[in-house]
Protein backbone atom coordinates (compact mmCIF):
# COMPACT_ATOMS: atom_id res chain seq x y z
CA UNK A 1 0.00 0.00 0.00
CA UNK A 2 1.50 3.26 -0.84
CA UNK A 3 2.26 5.50 2.60
CA UNK A 4 0.75 9.45 2.38
CA UNK A 5 2.46 11.96 4.54
CA UNK A 6 0.61 11.86 8.31
CA UNK A 7 -0.11 14.88 9.84
CA UNK A 8 -1.22 15.58 13.54
CA UNK A 9 -4.04 18.24 13.59
CA UNK A 10 -5.87 20.00 16.83
CA UNK A 11 -9.74 20.55 16.37
CA UNK A 12 -13.02 20.47 17.71
CA UNK A 13 -13.85 16.90 16.26
CA UNK A 14 -17.54 15.81 15.82
CA UNK A 15 -18.09 12.54 14.77
CA UNK A 16 -21.54 12.36 14.33
CA UNK A 17 -22.46 8.31 14.69
CA UNK A 18 -19.56 7.16 12.96
CA UNK A 19 -18.60 5.79 16.08
CA UNK A 20 -20.40 5.86 19.32
CA UNK A 21 -18.08 5.48 21.49
CA UNK A 22 -16.43 8.83 20.53
CA UNK A 23 -17.91 12.51 20.42
CA UNK A 24 -16.96 16.03 20.97
CA UNK A 25 -15.72 16.22 24.64
CA UNK A 26 -14.13 18.24 26.82
CA UNK A 27 -11.88 16.55 28.96
CA UNK A 28 -8.56 17.88 31.27
CA UNK A 29 -6.48 14.72 30.12
CA UNK A 30 -5.66 16.77 26.89
CA UNK A 31 -7.53 18.84 23.56
CA UNK A 32 -8.97 16.19 20.98
CA UNK A 33 -6.42 15.62 18.27
CA UNK A 34 -6.82 13.74 15.15
CA UNK A 35 -3.86 11.86 13.29
CA UNK A 36 -4.32 12.45 9.24
CA UNK A 37 -2.65 10.88 6.49
CA UNK A 38 -2.65 13.29 2.96
CA UNK A 39 -3.88 11.90 0.09
CA UNK A 40 -2.75 12.54 -3.71
CA UNK A 41 -6.26 14.76 -4.08
CA UNK A 42 -5.41 16.55 -0.75
CA UNK A 43 -8.29 14.54 1.35
CA UNK A 44 -7.37 14.12 4.87
CA UNK A 45 -7.90 10.53 6.16
CA UNK A 46 -8.24 10.02 9.60
CA UNK A 47 -5.87 6.90 10.80
CA UNK A 48 -6.08 7.79 14.77
CA UNK A 49 -7.72 10.18 17.03
CA UNK A 50 -7.12 11.25 20.09
CA UNK A 51 -10.69 12.33 22.25
CA UNK A 52 -9.29 13.72 25.29
CA UNK A 53 -9.57 10.39 26.88
CA UNK A 54 -8.03 7.40 24.89
CA UNK A 55 -6.63 6.89 21.58
CA UNK A 56 -8.81 5.60 18.95
CA UNK A 57 -6.99 3.70 16.07
CA UNK A 58 -8.64 3.94 12.49
CA UNK A 59 -7.83 0.76 10.82
CA UNK A 60 -8.12 0.70 6.83
CA UNK A 61 -6.97 -3.17 6.44
CA UNK A 62 -6.39 -6.49 7.76
CA UNK A 63 -2.85 -6.30 7.93
CA UNK A 64 -3.27 -2.74 9.90
CA UNK A 65 -5.32 -4.25 12.52
CA UNK A 66 -3.59 -7.88 12.79
CA UNK A 67 -1.54 -6.83 15.49
CA UNK A 68 -3.97 -5.87 17.69
CA UNK A 69 -5.50 -9.83 17.36
CA UNK A 70 -5.04 -12.91 19.47
CA UNK A 71 -5.19 -15.37 16.69
CA UNK A 72 -3.46 -13.65 13.37
CA UNK A 73 -4.20 -16.00 10.66
CA UNK A 74 -7.27 -18.38 11.73
CA UNK A 75 -8.22 -21.19 9.32
CA UNK A 76 -11.92 -21.92 8.47
CA UNK A 77 -12.12 -25.18 9.95
CA UNK A 78 -10.97 -23.02 13.36
CA UNK A 79 -13.81 -20.55 12.06
CA UNK A 80 -16.53 -22.86 11.89
CA UNK A 81 -15.42 -24.95 15.18
CA UNK A 82 -16.35 -21.58 16.64
CA UNK A 83 -19.90 -21.21 15.53
CA UNK A 84 -20.04 -24.97 16.93
CA UNK A 85 -19.17 -24.21 20.00
CA UNK A 86 -21.71 -21.63 20.66
CA UNK A 87 -24.59 -22.20 23.01
CA UNK A 88 -25.74 -19.00 22.61
CA UNK A 89 -26.92 -19.82 18.84
CA UNK A 90 -30.49 -21.60 18.09
CA UNK A 91 -29.38 -24.74 16.20
CA UNK A 92 -31.30 -23.30 13.23
CA UNK A 93 -29.42 -19.94 12.98
CA UNK A 94 -26.20 -22.24 13.55
CA UNK A 95 -27.14 -24.67 10.63
CA UNK A 96 -27.32 -21.51 8.14
CA UNK A 97 -24.21 -19.54 10.03
CA UNK A 98 -22.17 -22.92 9.02
CA UNK A 99 -23.72 -23.10 5.67
CA UNK A 100 -22.30 -19.20 5.13
CA UNK A 101 -18.95 -19.97 6.18
CA UNK A 102 -19.25 -23.32 3.75
CA UNK A 103 -20.54 -21.37 1.00
CA UNK A 104 -17.47 -18.37 1.57
CA UNK A 105 -14.68 -20.79 1.93
CA UNK A 106 -15.81 -22.26 -1.45
CA UNK A 107 -15.25 -18.88 -3.24
CA UNK A 108 -12.76 -17.48 -1.47
CA UNK A 109 -10.60 -20.72 -0.06
CA UNK A 110 -7.23 -17.98 0.53
CA UNK A 111 -9.57 -15.75 2.96
CA UNK A 112 -7.89 -13.89 5.11
CA UNK A 113 -10.31 -14.47 8.29
CA UNK A 114 -8.41 -12.34 10.95
CA UNK A 115 -11.65 -9.59 11.96
CA UNK A 116 -13.90 -12.67 11.07
CA UNK A 117 -12.68 -15.03 13.55
CA UNK A 118 -12.33 -12.23 15.98
CA UNK A 119 -16.08 -11.03 15.91
CA UNK A 120 -17.50 -14.74 15.60
CA UNK A 121 -15.95 -15.45 19.18
CA UNK A 122 -18.43 -13.04 21.00
CA UNK A 123 -20.80 -12.86 18.19
CA UNK A 124 -24.36 -12.29 19.68
CA UNK A 125 -28.14 -12.06 17.53
CA UNK A 126 -30.96 -10.35 19.11
CA UNK A 127 -34.65 -10.82 17.90
CA UNK A 128 -36.16 -7.33 18.40
CA UNK A 129 -40.48 -6.17 18.01
CA UNK A 130 -40.83 -4.06 15.04
CA UNK A 131 -41.16 -0.84 17.31
CA UNK A 132 -37.86 -2.00 18.50
CA UNK A 133 -36.54 -2.22 15.11
CA UNK A 134 -38.06 0.81 13.59
CA UNK A 135 -35.75 2.73 16.48
CA UNK A 136 -32.75 0.98 15.63
CA UNK A 137 -33.81 2.27 12.16
CA UNK A 138 -33.42 5.61 13.10
CA UNK A 139 -30.24 5.30 14.74
CA UNK A 140 -28.74 3.92 11.44
CA UNK A 141 -30.49 6.96 9.39
CA UNK A 142 -33.38 5.07 8.12
CA UNK A 143 -31.33 2.69 5.75
CA UNK A 144 -31.82 -0.77 7.99
CA UNK A 145 -34.56 -3.11 6.99
CA UNK A 146 -34.77 -5.94 9.20
CA UNK A 147 -31.66 -6.77 10.38
CA UNK A 148 -28.71 -4.84 11.68
CA UNK A 149 -25.12 -5.55 12.80
CA UNK A 150 -23.91 -3.35 15.52
CA UNK A 151 -20.09 -3.31 15.52
CA UNK A 152 -19.36 -2.30 19.26
CA UNK A 153 -21.25 -5.00 20.46
CA UNK A 154 -20.92 -7.76 18.19
CA UNK A 155 -24.55 -8.16 18.13
CA UNK A 156 -26.45 -9.06 15.02
CA UNK A 157 -30.02 -7.96 15.54
CA UNK A 158 -33.12 -9.51 13.45
CA UNK A 159 -36.73 -8.94 13.19
CA UNK A 160 -38.51 -10.93 15.48
CA UNK A 161 -40.46 -11.80 11.99
CA UNK A 162 -37.28 -13.62 10.73
CA UNK A 163 -38.29 -16.31 8.76
CA UNK A 164 -34.98 -19.02 8.06
CA UNK A 165 -37.05 -20.45 5.34
CA UNK A 166 -37.40 -17.21 3.53
CA UNK A 167 -34.88 -16.71 0.71
CA UNK A 168 -35.20 -13.09 1.42
CA UNK A 169 -34.62 -13.26 5.17
CA UNK A 170 -31.50 -15.44 4.80
CA UNK A 171 -29.97 -13.02 2.28
CA UNK A 172 -30.62 -10.34 5.19
CA UNK A 173 -28.32 -12.36 7.27
CA UNK A 174 -25.92 -13.23 4.94
CA UNK A 175 -24.74 -9.33 4.30
CA UNK A 176 -24.93 -8.57 8.28
CA UNK A 177 -22.23 -11.54 7.97
CA UNK A 178 -20.61 -10.28 5.24
CA UNK A 179 -20.29 -6.56 7.86
CA UNK A 180 -18.64 -9.16 10.54
CA UNK A 181 -15.86 -10.44 8.11
CA UNK A 182 -14.06 -6.48 7.59
CA UNK A 183 -15.51 -4.48 10.42
CA UNK A 184 -14.66 -4.85 13.83
CA UNK A 185 -14.44 -2.97 17.21
CA UNK A 186 -11.34 -3.86 19.34
CA UNK A 187 -10.99 -2.73 22.95
CA UNK A 188 -8.02 -2.59 24.44
CA UNK A 189 -6.31 -1.21 28.02
CA UNK A 190 -4.87 1.85 25.95
CA UNK A 191 -7.00 2.40 23.02
CA UNK A 192 -9.90 1.22 20.65
CA UNK A 193 -9.37 -0.18 17.64
CA UNK A 194 -11.43 0.43 14.58
CA UNK A 195 -11.64 -1.81 11.43
CA UNK A 196 -13.78 -0.06 8.75
CA UNK A 197 -14.05 -0.72 5.11
CA UNK A 198 -14.72 2.99 4.21
CA UNK A 199 -12.98 6.58 4.59
CA UNK A 200 -13.05 8.62 7.86
CA UNK A 201 -11.68 12.12 6.07
CA UNK A 202 -11.27 15.30 7.96
CA UNK A 203 -13.06 18.17 6.56
CA UNK A 204 -13.82 21.86 8.11
CA UNK A 205 -12.74 20.36 12.18
CA UNK A 206 -15.26 17.50 11.39
CA UNK A 207 -15.02 13.84 10.68
CA UNK A 208 -17.74 11.86 8.35
CA UNK A 209 -17.90 8.89 6.11
CA UNK A 210 -16.77 8.87 2.99
CA UNK A 211 -17.70 5.57 0.83
CA UNK A 212 -20.37 4.01 2.98
CA UNK A 213 -22.47 3.53 0.30
CA UNK A 214 -19.44 1.85 -1.78
CA UNK A 215 -18.58 -0.41 1.04
CA UNK A 216 -22.61 -1.45 1.12
CA UNK A 217 -21.96 -2.27 -2.05
CA UNK A 218 -19.00 -4.46 -1.67
CA UNK A 219 -20.92 -6.31 0.98
CA UNK A 220 -23.68 -7.08 -1.09
CA UNK A 221 -22.07 -8.13 -3.95
CA UNK A 222 -20.01 -10.69 -1.84
CA UNK A 223 -23.50 -11.59 -0.23
CA UNK A 224 -24.36 -12.60 -4.01
CA UNK A 225 -21.36 -14.71 -4.32
CA UNK A 226 -21.52 -16.02 -0.94
CA UNK A 227 -25.65 -17.16 -1.79
CA UNK A 228 -24.72 -19.90 -3.87
CA UNK A 229 -26.52 -18.64 -6.82
CA UNK A 230 -25.80 -16.33 -9.91
CA UNK A 231 -28.81 -14.05 -8.60
CA UNK A 232 -30.76 -13.46 -5.06
CA UNK A 233 -34.18 -11.87 -5.66
CA UNK A 234 -35.04 -8.42 -3.51
CA UNK A 235 -38.31 -8.66 -2.86
CA UNK A 236 -41.25 -5.78 -4.45
CA UNK A 237 -42.40 -3.64 -1.36
CA UNK A 238 -44.02 -1.04 -3.50
CA UNK A 239 -43.56 2.32 -4.89
CA UNK A 240 -42.73 4.55 -2.16
CA UNK A 241 -39.87 1.99 -0.43
CA UNK A 242 -37.63 1.34 -3.55
CA UNK A 243 -34.51 2.41 -1.34
CA UNK A 244 -34.12 -1.57 -0.76
CA UNK A 245 -33.57 -1.51 -4.50
CA UNK A 246 -30.60 1.08 -4.51
CA UNK A 247 -28.10 -1.64 -3.10
CA UNK A 248 -28.41 -2.72 -6.80
CA UNK A 249 -27.27 0.27 -7.50
CA UNK A 250 -23.98 -0.06 -4.98
CA UNK A 251 -22.94 -3.13 -5.69
CA UNK A 252 -22.79 -2.22 -9.71
CA UNK A 253 -20.76 1.14 -9.14
CA UNK A 254 -18.90 -1.20 -6.74
CA UNK A 255 -18.29 -3.61 -9.67
CA UNK A 256 -17.49 -1.05 -11.44
CA UNK A 257 -14.35 0.45 -9.38
CA UNK A 258 -13.36 -3.34 -9.37
CA UNK A 259 -12.81 -3.00 -13.20
CA UNK A 260 -10.92 0.15 -12.90
CA UNK A 261 -8.70 -1.10 -10.25
CA UNK A 262 -8.57 -4.19 -11.73
CA UNK A 263 -8.69 -6.38 -7.92
CA UNK A 264 -11.38 -8.28 -6.63
CA UNK A 265 -13.96 -8.06 -4.02
CA UNK A 266 -11.71 -9.70 -1.64
CA UNK A 267 -9.04 -7.51 -2.08
CA UNK A 268 -11.16 -4.51 -1.73
CA UNK A 269 -12.47 -6.59 1.71
CA UNK A 270 -8.89 -7.04 3.05
CA UNK A 271 -6.66 -4.29 1.72
CA UNK A 272 -9.37 -1.57 2.26
CA UNK A 273 -10.77 1.86 0.18
CA UNK A 274 -7.02 3.17 0.33
CA UNK A 275 -5.56 0.50 -1.85
CA UNK A 276 -8.46 1.01 -3.59
CA UNK A 277 -8.21 4.84 -4.04
CA UNK A 278 -4.53 4.13 -5.01
CA UNK A 279 -4.97 1.42 -7.58
CA UNK A 280 -8.04 3.33 -9.69
CA UNK A 281 -5.61 6.39 -9.85
CA UNK A 282 -3.15 4.25 -11.03
CA UNK A 283 -5.53 2.77 -13.50
CA UNK A 284 -6.34 6.53 -15.17
CA UNK A 285 -9.81 7.60 -12.97
CA UNK A 286 -9.04 10.83 -11.46
CA UNK A 287 -11.28 11.48 -8.85
CA UNK A 288 -12.64 8.37 -7.20
CA UNK A 289 -12.61 10.12 -3.81
CA UNK A 290 -15.58 12.21 -5.51
CA UNK A 291 -16.89 9.79 -7.05
CA UNK A 292 -17.60 8.01 -3.65
CA UNK A 293 -18.55 11.01 -2.25
CA UNK A 294 -21.11 11.35 -4.53
CA UNK A 295 -22.67 8.05 -4.23
CA UNK A 296 -22.47 8.39 -0.94
CA UNK A 297 -25.30 11.32 -1.60
CA UNK A 298 -27.62 8.41 -2.73
CA UNK A 299 -27.43 6.40 0.26
CA UNK A 300 -28.42 9.26 2.47
CA UNK A 301 -31.11 11.27 0.32
CA UNK A 302 -33.60 9.82 -2.07
CA UNK A 303 -32.10 6.77 -4.52
CA UNK A 304 -32.24 7.80 -8.12
CA UNK A 305 -30.37 6.02 -10.88
CA UNK A 306 -28.92 9.15 -11.78
CA UNK A 307 -25.87 9.20 -9.47
CA UNK A 308 -24.78 5.91 -11.18
CA UNK A 309 -25.23 7.47 -14.90
CA UNK A 310 -23.16 10.56 -13.77
CA UNK A 311 -20.40 8.12 -11.81
CA UNK A 312 -20.36 6.13 -15.15
CA UNK A 313 -19.57 9.31 -17.40
CA UNK A 314 -17.02 10.62 -15.29
CA UNK A 315 -15.62 6.60 -15.13
CA UNK A 316 -15.73 6.62 -18.92
CA UNK A 317 -14.23 9.74 -19.61
CA UNK A 318 -11.00 8.80 -18.16
CA UNK A 319 -11.01 4.86 -19.05
CA UNK A 320 -11.95 6.01 -22.97
CA UNK A 321 -8.45 8.67 -22.83
CA UNK A 322 -7.15 5.45 -20.82
CA UNK A 323 -7.75 3.40 -23.83
CA UNK A 324 -6.99 5.73 -26.47
CA UNK A 325 -4.13 5.90 -25.17
CA UNK A 326 -3.08 2.11 -25.18
CA UNK A 327 -3.71 2.60 -29.40
CA UNK A 328 -7.27 1.83 -29.39
CA UNK A 329 -9.47 3.11 -32.21
CA UNK A 330 -13.35 4.79 -31.95
CA UNK A 331 -14.76 1.07 -32.54
CA UNK A 332 -12.25 -0.33 -30.03
CA UNK A 333 -13.50 2.00 -27.85
CA UNK A 334 -16.67 1.87 -28.11
CA UNK A 335 -16.86 -1.96 -28.15
CA UNK A 336 -14.61 -2.32 -24.61
CA UNK A 337 -17.20 0.30 -22.76
CA UNK A 338 -20.01 -1.72 -24.28
CA UNK A 339 -18.78 -4.62 -23.02
CA UNK A 340 -17.51 -3.37 -19.63
CA UNK A 341 -21.08 -1.75 -19.04
CA UNK A 342 -22.81 -5.47 -20.16
CA UNK A 343 -19.98 -7.33 -17.51
CA UNK A 344 -21.18 -5.22 -15.20
CA UNK A 345 -23.15 -6.30 -12.52
CA UNK A 346 -26.51 -4.75 -13.20
CA UNK A 347 -25.93 -5.63 -17.18
CA UNK A 348 -25.22 -9.13 -15.95
CA UNK A 349 -28.51 -9.35 -14.56
CA UNK A 350 -30.86 -8.01 -17.17
CA UNK A 351 -32.97 -10.33 -18.70
CA UNK A 352 -32.73 -12.96 -16.14
CA UNK A 353 -36.56 -12.45 -15.08
CA UNK A 354 -36.45 -10.62 -11.76
CA UNK A 355 -38.85 -7.70 -12.51
CA UNK A 356 -36.91 -5.55 -10.21
CA UNK A 357 -34.16 -5.39 -12.26
CA UNK A 358 -35.93 -4.71 -15.56
CA UNK A 359 -38.01 -1.95 -13.73
CA UNK A 360 -35.45 -0.37 -11.96
CA UNK A 361 -32.32 -0.47 -14.02
CA UNK A 362 -33.20 -1.84 -17.04
CA UNK A 363 -34.17 1.57 -18.68
CA UNK A 364 -31.53 3.50 -17.13
CA UNK A 365 -29.01 0.99 -18.41
CA UNK A 366 -29.83 1.92 -21.56
CA UNK A 367 -29.93 5.82 -20.70
CA UNK A 368 -26.04 4.87 -19.74
CA UNK A 369 -24.93 3.03 -23.02
CA UNK A 370 -26.16 6.12 -25.27
CA UNK A 371 -24.90 8.90 -22.98
CA UNK A 372 -21.44 6.85 -23.39
CA UNK A 373 -21.86 6.29 -27.06
CA UNK A 374 -22.16 9.87 -27.76
CA UNK A 375 -18.96 10.95 -25.23
CA UNK A 376 -16.94 8.72 -27.49
CA UNK A 377 -18.56 8.49 -31.14
CA UNK A 378 -21.02 11.45 -31.14
CA UNK A 379 -23.73 9.01 -31.53
CA UNK A 380 -27.15 10.35 -30.09
CA UNK A 381 -30.18 9.29 -31.79
CA UNK A 382 -32.59 12.25 -30.99
CA UNK A 383 -29.91 15.02 -30.93
CA UNK A 384 -28.66 13.95 -34.50
CA UNK A 385 -32.54 14.39 -36.05
CA UNK A 386 -32.13 18.32 -33.96
CA UNK A 387 -30.37 20.29 -36.95
CA UNK A 388 -30.33 23.76 -34.83
CA UNK A 389 -29.21 24.82 -31.07
CA UNK A 390 -32.41 24.05 -28.53
CA UNK A 391 -32.42 26.45 -25.39
CA UNK A 392 -33.75 24.38 -22.93
CA UNK A 393 -33.13 26.25 -19.82
CA UNK A 394 -35.75 28.12 -21.42
CA UNK A 395 -38.46 25.78 -21.05
CA UNK A 396 -37.23 24.29 -17.45
CA UNK A 397 -40.20 25.46 -15.06
CA UNK A 398 -43.20 23.69 -13.17
CA UNK A 399 -45.90 24.23 -16.01
CA UNK A 400 -43.62 21.87 -18.22
CA UNK A 401 -42.76 19.46 -15.37
CA UNK A 402 -43.74 16.15 -17.24
CA UNK A 403 -44.37 13.00 -15.14
CA UNK A 404 -44.27 9.96 -17.12
CA UNK A 405 -43.78 5.87 -16.48
CA UNK A 406 -41.43 4.03 -18.69
CA UNK A 407 -41.17 0.61 -20.47
CA UNK A 408 -39.52 -1.15 -17.55
CA UNK A 409 -42.19 0.38 -15.09
CA UNK A 410 -40.62 3.58 -13.90
CA UNK A 411 -41.94 6.64 -12.80
CA UNK A 412 -39.54 9.66 -13.93
CA UNK A 413 -39.85 13.04 -14.66
CA UNK A 414 -38.32 15.56 -17.20
CA UNK A 415 -39.27 18.89 -19.04
CA UNK A 416 -41.90 18.66 -21.95
CA UNK A 417 -40.79 20.77 -24.82
CA UNK A 418 -42.66 21.72 -28.21
CA UNK A 419 -40.64 23.87 -31.02
CA UNK A 420 -42.46 25.79 -32.90
CA UNK A 421 -42.58 23.82 -35.90
CA UNK A 422 -44.54 21.64 -33.46
CA UNK A 423 -41.83 18.91 -32.65
CA UNK A 424 -42.12 17.81 -29.29
CA UNK A 425 -38.89 16.71 -27.56
CA UNK A 426 -38.56 15.46 -23.56
CA UNK A 427 -35.82 16.59 -21.89
CA UNK A 428 -33.89 15.26 -18.47
CA UNK A 429 -32.33 18.01 -16.61
CA UNK A 430 -30.76 15.97 -14.25
CA UNK A 431 -28.73 13.76 -16.75
CA UNK A 432 -28.42 16.78 -19.38
CA UNK A 433 -30.29 14.62 -21.98
CA UNK A 434 -33.37 14.10 -24.23
CA UNK A 435 -35.41 11.02 -23.59
CA UNK A 436 -36.59 8.92 -26.23
CA UNK A 437 -40.05 9.38 -26.22
CA UNK A 438 -40.60 5.36 -27.15
CA UNK A 439 -39.36 4.52 -23.96
CA UNK A 440 -42.90 6.67 -22.61
CA UNK A 441 -45.31 4.16 -21.90
CA UNK A 442 -48.02 6.96 -20.38
CA UNK A 443 -47.63 10.30 -18.85
CA UNK A 444 -48.87 13.44 -18.57
CA UNK A 445 -48.02 17.05 -17.24
CA UNK A 446 -47.97 18.05 -13.32
CA UNK A 447 -50.75 20.41 -13.64
CA UNK A 448 -53.09 17.59 -14.98
CA UNK A 449 -51.68 14.85 -12.57
CA UNK A 450 -52.12 17.54 -9.88
CA UNK A 451 -55.73 18.30 -10.43
CA UNK A 452 -56.88 14.91 -10.78
CA UNK A 453 -55.10 13.72 -7.63
CA UNK A 454 -52.94 11.22 -8.73
CA UNK A 455 -49.72 13.21 -7.77
CA UNK A 456 -49.00 16.19 -5.29
CA UNK A 457 -46.10 18.08 -5.13
CA UNK A 458 -44.76 20.56 -2.88
CA UNK A 459 -41.31 22.36 -2.40
CA UNK A 460 -39.49 20.95 0.58
CA UNK A 461 -35.99 22.54 1.66
CA UNK A 462 -34.99 23.66 -1.63
CA UNK A 463 -36.20 20.15 -3.79
CA UNK A 464 -39.66 19.25 -5.77
CA UNK A 465 -41.33 16.54 -3.68
CA UNK A 466 -43.56 15.02 -5.89
CA UNK A 467 -45.64 11.74 -4.54
CA UNK A 468 -47.45 9.69 -7.03
CA UNK A 469 -50.89 7.34 -5.69
CA UNK A 470 -50.07 4.13 -7.93
CA UNK A 471 -53.25 3.16 -7.36
CA UNK A 472 -54.63 6.66 -9.35
CA UNK A 473 -51.67 6.40 -11.65
CA UNK A 474 -52.54 2.74 -12.84
CA UNK A 475 -56.41 3.30 -12.72
CA UNK A 476 -55.81 7.10 -14.54
CA UNK A 477 -54.36 5.40 -17.31
CA UNK A 478 -55.53 1.80 -17.79
CA UNK A 479 -58.55 4.07 -18.85
CA UNK A 480 -57.00 6.11 -21.19
CA UNK A 481 -53.94 4.04 -22.52
CA UNK A 482 -55.38 0.21 -21.76
CA UNK A 483 -52.42 -0.55 -20.10
CA UNK A 484 -52.21 -3.48 -18.56
CA UNK A 485 -50.93 -4.02 -14.89
CA UNK A 486 -49.43 -7.05 -13.01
Amino acid sequence: MKIWKKRILSAALSLSMLFPTLGCRSSKNGSPQATVCELDDGTLAVTEVYDGFKTNIIAYSNDEVRDYLEVKHPTFEQTKQVIENKSNIPKDLKKLLLQFCENFEREEPKADLCVFYYNLQDIKFEFLKDEEMNELNISANGKVTNAYFDVISRTIYLSENFDLNSEFDRNVLFHEMVHTIDSASIELNDKTVYRINYLCVFENDKIKGVGIALYEGASELANFMYSGKDHVSVEWHGFVDRSINAYYEYVDVFDLFLECSKSDVGDFRENGPLELIDDMTDEGIHNPIELMKSLDDDLFGMPTNCKRQQIYMSVFEDMSERWANEGNDEKAIHDLAENCIDDRFIGNQIGNGDENIEMFYGDCQRIIKSMVYDMIDGTNPIEDQIDYEIDVQAYISDENLFIYETTSGDIKFCYKIVLNNGLTLYYDNDIKKFVDDEVMVCGDGLAVLVEKGIVTYEMKEGYKEVRVSMEKWQKHFHDSFQKTYK
